[in-house]
């Protein structure tokens, strides 16, 4: 598939260096050379394959939507046992200082 693009895209070319380059030859090299340019990232990333493409993707996006998750909820478990430790030593403050508690 890349080479079919590569060989359409030196043809668009020659075309456009006869021709003196019209606007309209302009574009199609600009199209052409973004299909080979993707093609050649999709080969390159393992994703050349239209179908397993899709599911490999939606798995990523899934795998990261997992990881945010994850994230937000270890920082929102890390915050509520700050505010409990910080709600302990107030309360063990406050018991020592009207002596109902003793320490020592």
């Amino acid at each position: 598939m890349t080479d079919q693009y590569r060989n359409d895209l030196a043809r668009e070319l020659e075309i456009a260096i006869e021709d003196g380059t019209s606007l309209d030859n302009l574009c199609v090299i600009v199209e052409k050379a973004a299909a080979v340019g993707a093609a050649r990232v999709l080969e390159d990333l393992g994703l050349q394959d239209t179908t397993s493409a899709s599911i490999d993707i939606s798995e990523l996006r899934a795998l990261l939507d997992a990881w945010r998750d994850v994230k937000r909820t270890a920082r929102q478990t890390a915050i509520k046992w700050i505010v409990r430790f910080l709600i302990t030593v107030i309360a063990l403050g406050l018991a020592v200082k009207f002596k109902f508690l003793q320490l020592g």
